[in-house]
């Protein structure tokens, strides 16, 4: 199912490449494609002999919904917000499907938003009042940015406990 997955993604975005041409047409298409993986992989986890094929049909879906949101929503504060919040619905929909690859995706769209706000400090700051983190002109200090990212990790902590479901093991009776 991989090397089957991988070869249709090639061909669809490098059949759209080749015909329209790069740029934005190429990530509406891949937002497009990952819609239908999506659906692809949701009709495999219905059934439960198949529902373990559906394991790469979900990471090609996360990946190419992902890929395309971060390239299309790039452009700006308002964006990154965007991304992020995306990130977290991709985390709610690990727990709706049961699958963690959209919570990995999720939190890696987590750590590119919040990368974003460190690397451009002024934007963060500024929007928050009362916040006693100032730059130096140059970015946060380095105890602010560490600062930042383990509250990043303290949010991922809170948020995998949220998306993990129940297992036999923790005391739930067979």
């Amino acid at each position: 199912m991989l090397a089957a997955t991988v070869a249709q993604v090639v061909l669809v975005l490098d059949l759209v490449a080749g015909i329209i041409g790069g740029g934005n047409w190429l990530q509406w298409a891949a937002l497009l494609l990952g819609l239908v993986e999506l659906g692809i992989a949701r009709g495999l986890d219905g059934d439960v002999t198949r529902r373990p094929w559906a394991l790469w049909k979900h990471v090609a879906a996360a990946l190419l919904i992902g890929t395309a949101a971060v390239t299309l929503l790039d452009s700006g504060d308002v964006g990154w917000v965007v991304i992020g919040l995306l990130a977290l619905g991709f985390v709610g929909l690990a727990r709706v499907f049961e699958r963690s690859v959209w919570a990995v995706v999720g939190a890696f769209g987590l750590f590119l938003a919040t990368t974003y706000f460190v690397d451009e400090p002024e934007t963060i700051v500024d929007s928050i009042p009362l916040v006693p983190l100032e730059g130096n002109g140059d970015g946060l200090e380095l105890w602010q940015t560490s600062l930042v990212y383990a509250g990043l990790g303290a949010a991922l902590v809170l948020l995998a406990r949220w998306v993990r479901q129940p297992v036999l093991h923790d005391g739930g009776h067979p």
